[in-house]
């Protein structure tokens, strides 16, 4: 038999990669890590406002955090790098000990607030 709730939590996931996951929050994030964050895999889901990526990060292994245009634009390099194959590129990603970001808060010139992305 399966397992019902299994089926229909993979089925309301955007991908693979938020499936059985609780999602984690940007304020969470530069709350609790400041200095960086690592990357440590990558998938991609699609929503009425077009893709983005969702990662999973070493300090949050058992969440997920779905990007903004910074990340998803890295991973989309990445996956290009890759011609198109996202199960190398996750494993040559997981075993070089993953992709180190920092993300803070800042403000542009006119006060609007957006997440800056540094790649360690």
């Amino acid at each position: 038999m399966i397992n019902f709730s299994q089926v229909a939590s993979k089925t309301l996931a955007g991908c693979a990669l938020m499936a059985n996951r609780k999602k984690v929050s940007t304020d969470v994030i530069i709350a609790e890590h400041p200095d960086y964050v690592t990357i440590t895999q990558f998938d991609f889901a699609t929503s009425t406002q077009g893709e983005f990526a969702v990662v999973e990060l070493a300090e949050y292994a058992n969440h997920y955090y779905p990007c903004g245009m910074s990340i998803t634009n890295i991973c989309r390099q990445w996956i290009e790098s890759y011609q198109g194959d996202i199960e190398q590129a996750n494993r040559d990603l997981k075993a070089s000990g993953g992709c180190k970001v920092k993300m803070e808060r800042v403000r542009t010139n006119k006060g609007n607030q957006f997440i800056k992305v540094t790649v360690l």
